[in-house]
């Protein structure tokens, strides 16, 4: 397999959203994607509740980093989420979606969970993302390009 092929494929930059106007923009520019890939970062030690604190959203040509705290409106996110005409892919997504569930009463539809898949096809499970990514393509994904 080429790497630096991959390597190219992986260094899109992303964008920042902290206000509901660039989250809309967002939107436009992936609500005719045929997938997109999705991933949240959360906080739940020392709180009595769970919290979203960052929403890792890519699709081929770009990624964005969404402060669901800073952003009003998240309306135009679960839209994305919830359009059963996007493939939405996720590695070990059940946490996402329990949290997306619990505190915004949304619930991807059409998803395709990465970990999943590789137990039914026979990996350990749970296998970790950078783990099958190695295992199937012989690369070593940095932490930071996981999403």
């Amino acid at each position: 397999m080429n790497n630096n092929f991959l390597s190219s494929r992986i260094l899109i930059p992303y964008t920042l959203i902290e206000n509901s106007r660039q989250l809309e923009a967002c939107y436009e520019q992936l609500k005719d994607a045929d997938w997109i890939t999705f991933d949240t970062e959360f906080v739940g030690e020392k709180r009595f509740t769970t919290l979203i604190c960052l929403i890792q959203l890519s699709s081929e040509e770009a990624n964005f980093l969404i402060d669901p705290i800073r952003v009003e409106d998240l309306r135009p996110f679960f839209d994305l989420i919830e359009d059963p005409h996007i493939l939405k892919i996720t590695h070990a997504g059940e946490n996402d979606y329990r949290l997306l569930y619990q505190q915004f009463n949304v619930l991807p539809k059409n998803v395709f969970d990465t970990q999943l898949a590789a137990g039914l096809l026979g990996y350990r499970y749970p296998s970790g993302l950078g783990k099958l990514v190695s295992a199937e393509l012989n690369v070593q994904l940095k932490k930071g390009f996981a999403v």
